[in-house]
């Protein structure tokens, strides 16, 4: 599964956290069906979050935004909901 490739060179890092947030964001809005409609509510709500990451900190509003630590805790959080 392309995601879980994605979000696993993301954990080990392999790409940086604008790498991701740009690559993440291209394959999602051109997704046309999910596996399932488990798969599509934890990448939608990993979507949410990757939408929120803020890697300026002069423009990061912790009300909003998430930082890269966020960021790869909710990655973690999304790949092994998806290896379940």
């Amino acid at each position: 599964m392309k995601y879980i490739k994605l979000l696993k060179d993301f954990v080990n890092n392999k790409i940086s956290s604008d790498e991701f947030e740009s690559l993440f964001m291209e394959i999602f809005k051109k997704e046309k069906l999910f596996d399932s409609e488990r798969e599509f509510q934890i990448l939608d709500k990993l979507f949410g979050d990757v939408d929120a990451y803020c890697s300026d900190s002069a423009l990061f509003d912790p009300e909003f935004d998430i930082d890269e630590a966020q960021l790869r805790l909710s990655v973690k959080q999304a790949l092994k909901a998806l290896e379940e």
